[in-house]
């Protein structure tokens, strides 16, 4: 897939200041209408001169996160000079439909971008294999080690909160460490915001920042802003992963007075399934009865907005797939509720054909996919009500205390109405691509 960007003035003198670099180093981002950019392309760049527009260099395009209601950063990378390609000579030989191209910028769509690639590299086939290494990602991260596991649990924690508070979980893809260094907390591979923003954000965290206070070695906090809201989350903890201990998510509406709170599971390729085996698990029953204890002590309060569910507890099964999702995926698993795994934990129904309690796709007969459950919690449908910030906090040191991971997702500003929420999600999805 490729994407056309038409360089202005500024991006242009950055491109040709750098034109003799040989790491590819830079990096440049742009703001970029949502509804036409998304995931990761191919990059041509043009460079208009005396009227005439020319394929300068190629590059790496990624779809980060968004920036207002209706764009999304860009990010520009593995920039490549290449020798000068006119764009109006390829469009004129692509014919009708393509003249566009000469004047906008935005990703092509599949069959567009086979023609243009077919018609640029016959014209010009030595750019064969700066196109090919282009087309190729970054090879996805091995979790060969807990502490890389935890890096991906983290990830997938971080994508989850911003679905759960509407957030464009786009900035997943701007994720960038030194993979030959120890693995440090997931945020802290996330771009830092700009100096200008800093008070701000340092006032937004101030007030929650002592929640994850623990004199961990790993910790890492961002705060990001969208439709007057702003959105606090911080990685923290998980010394004990050596131990077999795992991680947590905390995702805490403050206008609501409401949190759920996730406990991440593994599940393991087994008999053509993915399968989560409790018995095995050492932790699970003092993991779930702490749980327990956090949903009926929710149960008590009867006060606040509707609910289906107000017992805040919940646990992702994770397929344990050996790589680092890419882009902004999620890891695909199923979420439970901690009453219903206890439920099925205690019945016949998800006995493997070897009689041991297997929790599998092929033996639980219901759960929430990533869609389902953060929808139910960005409505406000499920999670606690009224127990306050205090409460919250004494469970989050609680989880430290335990040797787990924390991730930490904190929602303020003013609820969106349902309809607002849509009409949002829409403007992202709506628009034809090039």
């Amino acid at each position: 897939m490729l994407a056309i960007i038409q360089c202005d003035q500024e991006f242009e003198a950055t491109l040709w200041k750098h034109r003799d670099f040989v790491d590819r180093s830079l990096e440049y981002v742009l703001a970029k209408p949502k509804r036409l950019w998304k995931g990761r392309k191919v990059g041509l760049l043009a460079i208009e001169s005396k009227g005439v527009k020319k394929i300068e260099f190629m590059c790496e395009c990624i779809s980060g996160a968004g920036v207002g209601d209706f764009d999304r950063r860009v990010i520009v990378r593995r920039i490549t000079p290449i020798a000068p390609v006119s764009l109006h000579e390829i469009v004129k030989l692509l014919g009708r439909g393509f003249d566009s191209l000469v004047q906008h910028d935005g990703q092509l769509g599949k069959k567009e971008s086979m023609a243009f690639i077919e018609v640029l590299l016959e014209l010009h086939p030595k750019l064969r294999a700066t196109y090919e290494e282009l087309s190729r990602s970054d090879d996805p991260l091995v979790l060969d080690t807990p502490r890389r596991e935890l890096l991906a649990w983290e990830r997938d924690a971080v994508g989850v909160v911003f679905d759960m508070a509407g957030f464009d979980r786009g900035v997943l893809a701007e994720w960038r460490v030194d993979r030959s260094v120890r693995p440090v907390p997931f945020l802290e591979g996330i771009p830092q915001r700009p100096r200008s923003e800093e008070r701000l954000v340092e006032h937004d965290a101030a007030r929650f920042l002592d929640w994850s206070a623990s004199g961990s070695t790993r910790e890492a906090w961002r705060v990001f802003e969208s439709n007057e809201q702003t959105l606090f989350v911080t990685n923290v903890g998980g010394e004990g992963l050596e131990n077999g201990l795992g991680m947590d998510l905390i995702y805490y509406h403050e206008n609501r007075d409401s949190f759920v709170f996730v406990q991440y599971k593994k599940m393991k390729r087994s008999d053509g399934d993915w399968c989560y085996y409790p018995d095995s698990d050492s932790n699970v029953d003092d993991e779930l009865a702490r749980m327990r204890r956090v949903d009926e002590s929710c149960d008590e309060v009867k006060e606040g907005g509707f609910r289906l569910s107000v017992a805040p507890s919940y646990i992702k099964l994770c397929q344990a797939r050996g790589e680092m999702a890419q882009g902004a995926e999620l890891i695909q698993g199923m979420y439970l509720a901690r009453s219903q795994f206890e439920e099925l934990r205690s019945s016949d129904a998800i006995l493997g054909p070897r009689g041991g309690v297997r929790f599998g796709y092929r033996t639980v007969p219901q759960y929430l996919s990533n869609t389902m459950f953060c929808d139910l919690v960005r409505g406000g449908f499920i999670g606690s009500r009224g127990k306050g910030s205090e409460f919250l906090r004494r469970c989050v040191q609680e989880i430290l205390e335990y040797g787990h991971s924390v991730t930490l997702g904190v929602l303020v500003g003013d609820n969106l109405r349902q309809a607002q929420r849509t009409s949002r999600r829409k403007s992202r999805r709506a628009g034809p691509v090039l």
